[in-house]
């Protein structure tokens, strides 16, 4: 009878652990995986004068990124949390403008009690002609 109850908790605890690692994966690769054509659709370069460069349309981003994760990640975990920092590559002046050519994009998502999985993704505009 002892034997019985020691395979059901082994069995229940090997099944526990491969859906918990089955969850974390499907995260890393729901982040890692984040299109780049999202990102590259935030991008403006219609309307700017001579001289201008790109830069990220921050609203536009964070509304694609947030749905992007809401769509993909809502069957896995009941709620995450996004981190945007936007940067200047050549940190010249135009941070006052809200004109920026880097963004990192940050995911946390709980998992079971006090632990968080967490990862960044960095994207810049390198070259536009």
């Amino acid at each position: 009878m002892i034997n019985i109850w020691i395979g059901v908790i082994s069995m229940s605890i090997l099944l526990t652990g491969f859906t918990f690692s089955l969850k974390i994966s499907a995260i890393n690769r729901t982040f890692l995986l984040l299109p780049s054509g999202i990102i590259e659709k935030a991008v403006t370069i219609i309307g700017l004068n001579e001289g201008e460069k790109p830069f990220y349309d921050t609203s536009y981003l964070e509304n694609a990124v947030k749905d992007y994760f809401v769509d993909n990640l809502q069957s896995f975990v009941p709620s995450f949390s996004l981190a945007y920092y936007y940067f200047n590559q050549n940190e010249e002046g135009s941070y006052l403008l809200d004109r920026y050519d880097g963004v990192v994009i940050g995911l946390r998502v709980p998992l079971i009690l006090d632990n968080h999985y967490q990862n960044s993704l960095t994207f810049i505009i390198k070259n536009h002609e």
